[in-house]
Order: C-alpha cells, then structure tokens, then sequence
C-alpha cells in the first residue's frame, strides 16, 4: 500500500533569510566554454548559448543567508509503500531530500545532513543534495530555494500521485513534476511536463540532478562513445572515455583532481541511462524516456578547493544528471502554446562486485543495461511515462502545500 502524508524534519540549517533590496539588473548567462575551436556534432550545437541569456527579474537575489547552522524544522512530503520511502522538500523546490531502500535501510541518495545554501544559483542560494528539478531559466533555476505548489491526485493505479508545479516568472512557463511510487514497487516514477501557455516560443533549460555519496570505490555507469568534457578551464572538448588522461580513469569521481563535467554521448539507438554503484556493486540506476536524452556526470574533484566546497555543502557527493540537451549549454525551443513531456524512473541498483568495477569499462555498461532491462524494460516505462501522460488535465484532488501564486495572477 502507498501512502502520501505530511510531516516534519529537524536537522541543521543555515537561515535562509529574505532577498535583497538590489534587483540584478543583467541577464543570466551561461559560462561559456570556448566552442569555436571544438569540433560538435550538429544536434550539439542546436539551442547554443544565445538562447540561454534570460533575466533574473522579476525575482529577487536570494543572498541573505548565513552560516550559523541550528536545529530548523521544515515540511517534508512523505511517499512510500513497503520497499521505498521519499521524502521531499516542498519549501525547496519539490527537491526529492531522501530515497531509502527500507529493507536494507539504505539511503540510495546523498541525503544533505545540513542545509546550507551558496552561491550557485540563478538567484544566487542553493543547495546540495537529493534530487532537485532544475529549471526553466539556464543554471540553478529560480525555485530551487523556494516554495513549489505540492497536490494529490490518483495515480493510475489508484493509490496516491504526488504532483510538484510551479509558474516560471521570468520565462512565463509552468513545469510540472509528478511522482508515483506504486504498491509493491522498488521503482519511482517521475514525469516531468513543461509547457508554454505563451503564443511565443521560449527556450528552456531543464536537467533532474541527482546527488549520490561518493567514496573512492564509487563508478558512474552511462553507456557512450568519446564524451564532451568541461573542466572549467574555458573549453568543452572531446575526449576518449573512461581514459580521459593517462592516469585518470573517469568513471570514478573520486578520482578526478579538480571539478569537471562529463556529458555522456551514447550511439543514437542506445537507451539511455545513467547509475552510480559503490565498492559491493550496489546503488541506483536513472533512466528515462527518450524526450530526455542528456547524461551528464559532475565532481567536485579532489583537490583542496573541491574538499573544502563539500564539507562547506554538507559531505562526500558527486552528481548525475539527466537532461533536454546533449549538454548545458544549450536550450530546447518549446513553441507557443506547446508541452513536452518525459518520464523517469529511479531504482535501487545491484552488480557482482567484479562486473561493475571491470576493467573493460564497455563490460560494466553493458551489465548495468541489462540490469535495467530486468528491472523496468524500456517498453514498460514508456507506458508508464503515457499513463502519467494521461492525467495532464487532471485537476489536483487535494492541495497538501501552497507555493507562490503568481501563475494565479497571470
């Protein structure tokens, strides 16, 4: 049986605090790597750049937080059934704080044991951990520290639907997130719906950024051919993978000196996937429908910066990523009037040991597949993604938790 309920969670956190009285007048631009001297494909080149230079306002900076962490207590969504138990921020984006595995008591994210908000964001404060819903404007998007609307439906096999919206005021877009956790099931079922009520097209970014724990046995397994990496040094070049240096096998976060980005660039017909797995094999997989084909891997790195910006954070993670665009510095254009929609499923993850740390990293891919494939055939989540698909003009059944009413007002 699943249940869908309201709580609390205490634990330590920063003061949030108010926005600034200083609007930032500018617009959001991506940092842009240095593309012209890099050889792209055309699909990795479409939506580039221009199209993400969008405006902070009318939000307000979010930059009066501090550092004195003290006992807080904060509103927590709780959906669970007798295998998984999900905990989710409302005032924080809908961000999915927790997934446990009940059985073996196994946290399969990296639950943040602090909340502690930096200046990553669009509007500057934001936070690691869990699985946050990243859009519409480029970056960290403007609601990742603030509240979303939160709603109960039926879900489409009768139990309880968990449905996250908020109302994008610099782009004017909705997004839409929709989790389902079955009876009896060790899948959660995400669908993600974008739509542009607009008679003009805009350009959006979105991307589920998944935080996992990293310790120095963890690999990142995604099916792909030679990657596009970012390493912050004002390039984003092909590169050969999992050797992408001599000396750096880049499967393993931990491993890596300094922060970097990898976008995965899988064979078209591959289905796409990404799963990070622990020194005994074990973690969790992502996979989506094809509307989401990005796959991208982040570290902090190794180096005293990067360990100084986790323990800042709140610990050891690394990230996984699924997205609308080969990489994040592009944007899909949504015509007027139009949506799009995807579905995802997150699961626990299990490997013999030998198989998912195999030398041949192709080996430990192609294991991981068919682990995936055992566990949720791609056929069953596609009709899983057009039964979520199906309630898009479901009214909501209940309202469990109020956001910011501006799509009321517009």
């Amino acid at each position: 049986m699943t249940r869908l309920s309201l709580a609390t969670r205490t634990l330590p956190a920063a003061e949030l605090g108010g926005e600034s009285a200083l609007p930032r007048l500018g617009l959001q631009l991506p940092r842009a790597p240095n593309l012209v001297a890099t050889a792209l494909e055309p699909e990795e080149r479409e939506g580039l750049l221009a199209d993400l230079a969008t405006p902070v306002l009318p939000y307000g900076v979010q930059d009066r937080y501090d550092r004195a962490r003290r006992p807080r207590e904060l509103p927590v969504l709780l959906l669970e059934n007798e295998h998984l138990r999900a905990t989710i921020y409302p005032t924080l984006g809908g961000r999915l704080a927790s997934l446990v595995e009940l059985e073996r008591g196994r946290e399969l994210l990296f639950a943040n044991p602090i909340l502690q908000p930096a200046n990553l964001a669009v509007c500057n404060a934001w936070l690691a951990g869990g699985v946050e819903w990243n859009g519409l404007s480029y970056g960290h998007g403007p609601t990742t520290c603030r509240p979303v609307f939160a709603a109960r439906l039926r879900a489409p096999d009768g139990g309880p639907l968990l449905r996250l919206y908020a109302f994008d005021r610099a782009l004017e877009c909705v997004f839409r997130v929709e989790l389902w956790l079955p009876a009896g099931e060790r899948r959660l079922f995400v669908g993600v719906r974008l739509e542009n009520p607009n008679p003009e097209p805009r350009a959006l970014f979105y991307w589920t950024n998944l935080a996992l724990p990293m310790s120095e046995e963890t690999r990142v397994l995604s099916p792909t051919g030679p990657v596009l990496r970012h390493a912050y040094d004002g390039a984003l070049v092909r590169a050969p993978f999992p050797e992408l240096e001599p000396g750096l096998e880049g499967s393993y976060p931990a491993r890596y000196r300094s922060a970097a980005d990898v976008y995965f660039r899988p064979p078209a017909a591959e289905r796409r996937f990404i799963a990070a797995v622990a020194g005994d094999g074990r973690g969790l997989v992502e996979a989506s429908t094809p509307a989401l084909p990005g796959r991208k891997l982040f570290t902090w790195g190794s180096s005293a910066g990067g360990r100084r910006w986790r323990a800042h954070l709140g610990g050891d993670y690394l990230e996984v990523q699924a997205g609308l665009t080969p990489t994040q510095v592009q944007a899909l254009r949504l015509e007027g009037g139009g949506a799009l929609a995807c579905c995802e499923a997150l699961a626990p993850l299990a490997l013999e040991p030998a198989v998912a740390h195999a030398p041949d990293y192709g080996r430990a891919c192609e294991a991981a597949r068919a682990a995936l494939e055992a566990i949720l055939p791609a056929a069953e989540l596609a009709a899983r993604g057009r039964a979520l698909a199906a309630l898009a003009a479901s009214p909501a059944e209940e309202i469990l938790f109020r956001g910011e009413a501006w799509g009321a007002l517009e």
